[in-house]
């Protein structure tokens, strides 16, 4: 058993780049700096002792977007509780409670987990991995519950799985920036949407349990538009105002680099990961045009597209620690291209070809994370969960 965990998927010498790594990054928004990290310093020296370490309120966090995620799936399979004339389908209100505790929780836990590790002087690269390869799964976590969430003001209809698709994607481009533009400039430049996106969506669990369909029908009523349409399209706009600042950030580099852009940022070097990034978008986006996938199976198709996407964006995390060239090729990206192939010449349905694709790109991703964490715990000489020692 221990040698299938103990897979390498990285060399000695690409890891032996994190000895020159520094977490450095950039937080310029006001409700982090005011609001949010005054509430985080106050619960970890409230609430936590010295002796829990910073990764395991990480992944106790991730555990409760989690479990309301999976309290989603067994309330609405397959969608159907955003249409008010499907009664026997509609989620407990008090999932929607839950869900605003839960993701509080696992928001204050995200955002405690780097002050803790400073508190402790345990800080490591480690950390920073666990931290943001959750985060990149959480996305998807995050999204699946749009369908469910929003009762539709016009009855009969259903929320659209395009929907919760495009919240999906301009959420992972968003992402995917953000940590493409750290690996150009060796800067995190952390985005003001986050918190405000993790906010509202904690407030639209609680105004949900409270009004059920309250809000919806109110913004139908005063503007005629779907009150989804109006929380997606702040995704898409809050993305849109987001590219324009990694432009800039990007250029502000280029024009007085550092060592590290001098080094490692040549043109070749940046554009490297949006290959296989594009690709991905594409090949899902074919599933969806030509099959009809994400109509006929939406959660497996949202479900593959989001493991697939963390998966690629926590190579680029490995990559950018290490200093190292972004290694364009992933098999994982080879699973939508297989559906297109088998599902067309009749080799396979639709539905197991999906299955299949899911299953695979869910024990994969699972079996590259632990032996990453464990490839980091071993290069690093720290433990994963139980307290070290405090550097010096």
């Amino acid at each position: 058993m221990a040698a299938i965990v103990s897979y390498r998927y990285f060399s000695k010498k690409f890891m032996d780049g994190l000895k020159h790594y520094k977490y450095s990054s950039v937080d310029t928004s006001p409700l982090a700096n005011y609001v949010m990290k005054p509430w985080w310093e106050f619960f970890v020296k409230m609430f936590l002792p010295l002796t829990i370490s910073a990764n395991t309120l990480t992944f106790v966090g991730f555990l409760f977007g989690v479990s309301h995620f999976i309290l989603i799936h067994i309330y609405d399979p397959y969608f159907k509780c955003s249409s008010a004339n499907v009664p026997d389908t509609i989620v407990p209100d008090w999932v929607w409670l839950y869900g605003a505790v839960a993701h509080f929780l696992s928001h204050t836990l995200d955002g405690s987990d780097g002050i803790q590790a400073r508190r402790t002087r345990t800080s490591s690269a480690l950390g920073e991995l666990m931290d943001h390869g959750l985060d990149s799964l959480s996305l998807t976590i995050l999204m699946m519950t749009i369908p469910s969430l929003f009762i539709v003001a016009t009855p009969g209809d259903l929320v659209a799985p395009e929907y919760p698709y495009v919240a999906l994607s301009v959420t992972t481009i968003g992402f995917y920036l953000t940590h493409w533009e750290k690996y150009v400039t060796g800067i995190l430049f952390l985005p003001w949407t986050y918190d405000i996106a993790m906010l509202t969506m904690q407030l639209l669990f609680l105004v949900t349990f409270i009004t059920r369909d309250g809000v919806a029908n109110m913004c139908y009523d005063l503007v005629g538009i779907e009150f989804y349409k109006v929380v997606v399209g702040g995704m898409v706009a809050g993305v849109i105002f987001s590219i324009p600042c990694t432009v800039w950030n990007i250029v502000a580099a280029k024009r007085k680099p550092t060592q590290y852009v001098k080094e490692y940022a040549t043109l070749r070097q940046a554009l490297r990961p949006l290959v296989p990034f594009a690709f991905m978008c594409v090949s899902y986006f074919a599933l969806y045009w030509y099959l009809g996938a994400l109509h006929e199976h939406p959660r497996l198709f949202l479900y593959s597209y989001g493991i697939v996407f963390s998966n690629m964006c926590t190579r680029l995390i490995v990559t950018q620690m290490c200093r190292q060239t972004f290694v364009m090729t992933n098999w994982l990206l080879i699973w939508p291209v297989l559906v297109y192939i088998s599902v067309q010449y009749k080799l396979l349905s639709l539905y197991a070809a999906m299955w299949i694709m899911f299953s695979v790109l869910s024990v994969a991703h699972i079996h590259f994370a632990i032996c990453l964490i464990r490839q980091y715990c071993h290069h690093l000489r720290i433990p994963c969960f139980a307290m070290r020692k405090p550097d010096p």
